[in-house]
């Protein structure tokens, strides 16, 4: 407790590395209790999110930092409330994709396992709501009665009363099957779920120091990602930024400077097509051990902007109006005034160097989104952007001096593991291409092959063994 209670302390004066620790610490009882009241895993994972970035900002309000546990507790209520009120659809977890993934050799493992989960559900739907939140936080996390009595706000003898008689009703069999299904769904199995909480939190920090920021709203995870992104976990995450309408230009200039301030991304990606009527856009991939992550930024004026109700609100100084219909719009092939008065000022050698590392960085965050298509789909047919990583490679040869290089087309047919170890295969001649591109004055993203790699071995990991003939 007094290892937290610093924590706390140095969290209330802004600490976010001291805050990332509370987070560690208590996202498997954020979870767990999410769980208990709203009965998904997927939403209690956004509740609990959602309940992490609020904390930090109400911090300042809690007076005794040893209480932090039980008044943490109340405002994950808050949030599974509003779910309950009704909100966006769950996102679904890595381990859920992982599960996924890992039944879709079997249909008849996979029917055991649903029916499993289905059993565990309903078992522990059917306890009394005390009852049922003692035994989710004990196992979820493996907590102890103290721990969940401080959580709670309970004596620790209540703790163990409930937890017997939760125990008690039902039986040992499925005693064994809801510690092992409850286990299994822990965030704490990976870092995932605390990276993107911090990367978030540290994006809020950015958000509210900017005095032009009138607004900004998180779309939910995958949001018009397509291809088979049905807002999975590995999924992008779309930050969308309201601006005073006479600061808005000012971002044709400084986008890479301001989606650098929440951490030095890997790689950025310009898209001009992507942005939003009169706006600007940028992709940046952030690092983490189970990323990178890919932040999709959208800079919008303040003129009839209305924030849609289907989105995670980040920050809203002005009082926007809200709307039922999400923010959509075509791509386009028009480039905002200044953003091409700044592109008719660099030299042309500046326009070559810069469009190369545009087309290296567009390469990797693409080979990372062809992964994707073949986790998501490990029985399908082609990847949608194999050609496209081609021409990508074709562009980057040719910026080094280099001829055309070959390209085997029957990859992009073949099973899981044929296609993963094709993305291996140009990821190795993009790697062996960018020393030449750096050398001819393009900054390249040095970084990205061993990321990718890291990448491609924890897609290749969650395949069926099936898909996995073809190997790295």
């Amino acid at each position: 407790m007094e290892e937290l209670t610093s924590w706390v302390c140095r969290a209330k004066e802004g600490d976010r590395a001291a805050y990332d620790r509370i987070v560690r610490q208590f996202q498997d009882r954020a979870v767990a209790y999410g769980y208990s009241v709203l009965g998904d895993f997927h939403a209690a994972e956004d509740a609990a999110q959602e309940a992490f970035l609020q904390a930090f900002t109400d911090l300042p309000s809690l007076t005794e930092p040893a209480a932090f546990p039980g008044w943490f507790r109340k405002i994950v209520f808050k949030f599974c409330d509003r779910q309950t009120r009704g909100r966006r659809p769950a996102v679904t977890s890595l381990d859920a994709v992982r599960e996924t993934l890992a039944d879709q050799g079997d249909p008849a493992q996979r029917f055991e396992k649903e029916h499993r989960n289905a059993q565990v559900h309903a078992a522990v739907r059917s306890l009394p709501e005390p009852d049922r939140d003692v035994i989710v936080l004990f196992y979820i996390g493996e907590h102890s009665q103290q721990e969940i009595a401080d959580f709670l706000q309970v004596p620790v003898t209540t703790v163990k009363k409930r937890l017997q008689r939760a125990r008690a009703r039902l039986q040992e069999r499925m005693v064994v099957m809801v510690r092992e299904t409850l286990r299994e769904s822990a965030p704490s199995r990976d870092t995932r779920f605390t990276e993107v909480t911090a990367l978030l939190g540290r994006t809020r920090d950015v958000l509210e120091r900017d005095p032009r920021v009138a607004a900004a709203y998180l779309a939910h995870f995958g949001q018009g990602e397509g291809w088979g992104a049905e807002d999975d976990a590995w999924s992008s995450l779309n930050v969308h930024v309201v601006v005073a309408d006479e600061h808005i230009d000012a971002f044709a200039t400084e986008r890479r400077a301001f989606a650098a301030l929440p951490g030095r991304p890997l790689l950025t990606v310009e898209a001009a097509q992507n942005a939003p009527p009169g706006g600007y856009y940028l992709m940046a991939l952030y690092d983490g051990e189970a990323g990178p992550y890919e932040v999709d930024w959208y800079w919008h004026g303040r003129s009839g902007v209305k924030i849609p109700q289907d989105t995670r609100l980040l920050l809203d100084r002005a009082g926007l109006a809200r709307s039922d219909e999400p923010t959509a719009w075509g791509t386009t092939d028009e480039v905002p005034p200044a953003l091409q008065r700044v592109r008719d000022a660099m030299t042309e050698e500046a326009k070559r160097a810069d469009e190369a590392r545009n087309v290296v960085s567009l390469f990797w965050a693409m080979l990372l989104i062809s992964a994707k298509c073949v986790a998501r789909d490990p029985r399908g047919g082609e990847v949608p952007f194999f050609p496209m990583l081609n021409n990508l490679l074709q562009d980057a040869r040719q910026f080094a001096g280099l001829p055309a290089g070959p390209y085997d087309r029957a990859a992009e047919a073949s099973d899981a593991g044929g296609r993963l170890a094709h993305l291996r295969g140009i990821a190795a001649q993009m790697e062996s291409l960018m020393p030449q591109v750096a050398a001819r004055g393009a900054d390249v993203p040095a970084a990205m092959p061993e990321r990718s790699g890291r990448f491609l071995d924890m897609v290749e990991a969650a395949l069926p063994a099936a898909g996995q003939a073809a190997g790295k």
